[in-house]
């Protein structure tokens, strides 16, 4: 799933706060896979498709698609796609009305190469096709096998087009003799094989082995069987249907491929409908993802309609909760061997995962608080509450988050110390559960930026307490101490932090005294003045900083109004208001990406008929969304800013009542 983590700056307390932005393709936990058999892709699914990170494409796609994988690709580079081919059997029609690739595939099948019975009868495991013979002991025509015929045809058909990362091998079990009964006749003698396993299981090694040698040693070669077989010979196996197996085998068989499988490790753990198509049954989601995320690293999670139909683009609310690196081994309620039936637990960095295995209800004492995940899908479950204690129906997962209010204070974003901060997204849904944000050691009501400066992998400080203006370093030498604006005590600075047209970081500094900005660098020294209104203009101003752009926000006594600046004051790109003509309050302005399309937007917060409403708008002025803040701080003196609270990729709009 592409993921991509963004720093956000935003402004806070009518200060004004950069937002600046770097990105990195994220390893952070869910990881998912979409087994998605489809022969085409519609153009309106690539960007779903793009948001997973492993995807199982049939391989007739590289003909009818070449350039929506090129697509899927340049969406999410670091995208696994997996060329979907059947390890045994062929389609009836394959060689006349299949797909190019299938065709391509029949033509050169000969007809000791089927899996026959002992009277010659052929088997046929799946509607509509013939099952074919991996075994090591199906005869060799013109020095071929089955298996390696199979082999030479996905390393220079598929493979060496250079579109797919590897090669997903339907129906690789380890056992076949529970199909043909003791009646399997591989090498053509007439006589059943005593010893049937043994030769499909050495001939399935032979087709992983010898495509591995022809392809490449880093070529991704993934089986689907719920079994412990090849796992030396795979990067992993598919576990499809696994809601409706025993718990206890197929978590054996899991172990095996966690602690055997090649590098980089891809095991796909399939929960599904059962074939019933009940996409809403949230618990069945959970409880496979629970399993998945409790297993380990190198586990992908999918969940779709089922067996007989793998075509799906479900999203789910835990699909979004960026969950970090596991910290740890799982622990289980009671001490169980792994993985028996049993609750288990497995922390992550931003939080933790429950999975009750058993047949029973569980309740289980979390040692601390944790905030639930707001969700719109199963909104009793996932409610956003702080709880120490859960229950947890049987056979069900939980996806919690450690609280905020651990942290007490918040960094890259401006915040009045001991102010109470809450998160909303763009369309104005809470997004997180608020709190007090306060930094030891700094008067109440000062305002305070804690961040990198100076890109030395250290926090600076930067604190406004009234007219003074003061800039720490991160082994807390001073910077920067002075009274940068005429007002005396009664002056308030208003700050933004961002990066500059050199990429550095800088500070611009406004108050609510006078229509004066500084621009000033990250260790104070002026850069540039200016006074976006005139220099008679006395009502103070609001600001807030991207990567791009410095934006200015009228401080009332006039048409309320936003300037977009350049990002070192020198020319307005753009001018708008975000009300209208008629409103003549202040206008407190926010920036950063609040909706996951990689642009900047802006948002402002004005007082209209007694109410607090916040606006969503472009760069270039056009309005998105709206909401009106709650009526708890509609009397209090408020402020925006963004910050990404979540680590998806997306800022979410943050609103102090100081």
């Amino acid at each position: 799933m592409l993921r991509i983590y963004r720093l956000f700056i935003g402004i806070f307390l009518g200060l004004g706060v950069a937002v600046f932005s770097y990105s990195q393709f994220s390893v952070s936990a869910p990881k998912l896979a979409n087994l998605y058999y489809r022969w085409d892709i519609p153009s309106g699914e690539l960007p779903q498709l793009a948001k997973w990170d492993v995807v199982v494409l049939d391989m007739e796609n590289q003909i009818t698609n070449p350039d929506k994988l090129r697509e899927l690709k340049r969406l999410n580079p670091n995208i696994i796609l997996l060329a979907y081919i059947t390890a045994q059997e062929i389609k009836d029609n394959a060689s006349t009305n299949a797909g190019t690739m299938r065709r391509r595939l029949a033509s050169g099948i000969k007809a000791d190469w089927y899996l026959t019975d002992t009277t010659g009868k052929q088997f046929s495991f799946w509607p509509g096709t013939k099952m074919l013979n991996p075994t090591d002991i199906c005869p060799t025509i013109n020095g071929l096998k089955w298996n390696t015929y199979l082999a030479n045809f996905t390393a220079k058909e598929i493979l060496a087009t250079g579109l797919w990362d590897g090669v997903f091998y339907d129906n690789t079990w380890g056992e076949v003799n529970w199909f043909t009964k003791n009646k399997g006749d591989f090498d053509k003698n007439g006589v059943a094989e005593t010893d049937a396993d043994a030769h499909w299981r050495a001939g399935m090694n032979e087709l992983f082995n010898t495509t591995r040698r022809l392809a490449g040693g880093n070529v991704i070669l993934v089986g689907n069987a719920i079994t412990k077989e090849y796992a030396n010979s795979l990067n992993g196996m598919t576990f499809e249907n696994f809601t409706d197996q025993r718990f206890n085998d197929a978590m054996a068989a899991l172990k095996i491929q966690l602690t055997g499988s090649r590098l980089p490790r891809t095991i796909i753990l399939n929960a599904n409908t059962s074939n019933t198509g009940k996409r809403t049954d949230y618990q069945r989601v959970r409880y496979g993802l629970g399993v998945a995320l409790v297993s380990g690293n190198g586990v992908y999670y999918s969940f779709d309609y089922g067996d007989k139909d793998h075509t799906q683009v479900w999203w789910y609310d835990e699909y979004d909760v960026e969950l970090g690196q596991p910290i740890g081994e799982p622990i289980s309620l009671n001490g169980a061997g792994q993985f028996r039936e049993d609750v288990w637990r497995r922390d992550y960095t931003n939080g933790i995962v429950l999975v009750n295995a058993t047949g029973v209800a569980q309740e289980i004492d979390l040692g601390g608080d944790y905030e639930k995940i707001i969700g719109v899908q199963d909104p009793v479950t996932n409610n956003g509450s702080i709880v120490s204690r859960v229950k947890i129906p049987a056979r069900d997962g939980l996806v919690l988050r450690k609280t905020l209010a651990g942290t007490q204070s918040l960094n890259n974003i401006v915040f009045g110390n001991g102010g109470f901060v809450r998160f909303f997204d763009y369309k104005g849904k809470r997004a997180r559960n608020g709190f007090f944000a306060f930094a030891d050691g700094v008067v109440g009501g000062a305002k305070i930026y804690l961040g990198d400066l100076d890109n030395n992998g250290l926090n600076e400080k930067i604190i406004a307490t009234g007219p003074r203006l003061e800039i720490f370093n991160s082994a807390g030498a001073r910077w920067f101490n002075d009274l940068p604006f005429d007002g005396g005590s009664n002056t308030n600075i208003r700050l933004a932090v961002g990066r500059g047209a050199n990429k550095q970081m800088q500070i611009v500094a406004g108050n609510n005294k006078n229509g004066q900005i500084n621009l000033y660098s990250y260790f104070g020294e002026l850069k540039k003045t200016v006074y976006p209104f005139d220099k008679k203009y006395r009502s103070g101003l609001f600001v807030a900083a991207t990567g791009d752009a410095v934006l200015v926000g009228s401080g009332g006594a006039r048409a309320g109004e936003v300037l977009v600046y350049d990002n070192n004051l020198t020319k307005i790109k753009k001018r708008f208001f975000p009300y209208d003509k008629k409103y003549t309050g202040s206008v407190k302005v926010a920036a950063g990406d609040i909706n996951g399309d990689s642009k900047t937007e802006i948002i402002t917060l004005g007082k209209i008929n007694g109410k607090q409403l916040a606006r969503v708008f472009t760069l270039e002025g056009k309005k998105i969304s709206e909401f009106v803040i709650s009526t708890t701080f509609a009397s209090t003196d408020l402020a925006i800013g963004v910050l990404d609270v979540n680590s998806d990729g997306k800022g979410e709009i943050v609103v102090e009542g100081n």
